[in-house]
């Protein structure tokens, strides 16, 4: 069979946010057998969440998440075929409010 492929992935490279920012995490892939798939969403090597039919994934960001991050979109299907594709993040600080 044939691996499958992916179509789509976002955040797309150098994406910027700020630290209270909800990041929508979503895939489209294709498998030409037409198998089903799962996907897998990881963060610099932690797992946001491990293997599952859904290609969306909401993470909510903190102050603890600045900096830059490699975020990586794995799938599979059920004959051991696998694609991965991965974007840089930029997580920031907000702006501090006037007058403060």
């Amino acid at each position: 069979g044939s691996p499958p492929v992916i179509t789509y992935f976002s955040p797309l490279n150098r994406s910027t946010y700020i630290c209270t920012d909800i990041i929508y995490m979503s895939a489209s892939a294709r498998d030409a057998d037409n198998d089903p798939l799962e996907y897998r969403f990881i963060m610099d090597n932690s797992i946001l969440r491990n293997w599952s039919a859904a290609s969306r994934f909401n993470f909510k960001t903190s102050l603890n998440n600045r900096g830059r991050h490699r975020v990586l979109l794995e799938v599979r299907d059920k004959k051991g075929g696998k694609a991965a594709r991965s974007s840089f993040i930029y997580i920031f600080r907000p702006m501090p409010k006037p007058g403060k």
